[in-house]
């Protein structure tokens, strides 16, 4: 359970998990934490609605490489992002 939970508490808030089963996977876990840190982007919007009615709003990203063509050891683009929030009144 205790993966589960690890997990749906990294979904919500748009980070993710790296399981690992063995001691032995830990450095892989860390070099995937690191190449990730070093390649990484950080978005921001406003909404266009500001009504502070405590709904759920839904919020999509999708990323797609433009332009060149990637090398094939070039990992994909991947987004992991929050799927919403609550408007509610700060």
């Amino acid at each position: 359970m205790g993966k589960k939970w690890l997990g749906e508490i990294t979904d919500a808030s748009g980070g993710r998990t790296i399981p690992i089963d063995h001691l032995s996977q830990l450095p892989e876990a860390a070099g995937t934490i690191s190449w990730e840190l070093r390649n990484q982007y950080v978005l921001g919007y406003q909404p266009n609605n500001l009504v502070a009615d405590g709904r759920w709003r839904k919020i999509k990203v999708s990323v797609s490489p433009q332009g060149k063509i990637m090398p094939s050891n070039t990992p994909r683009l991947q987004a992991f992002y929050k799927r919403g929030y609550s408007a509610s009144g700060r």
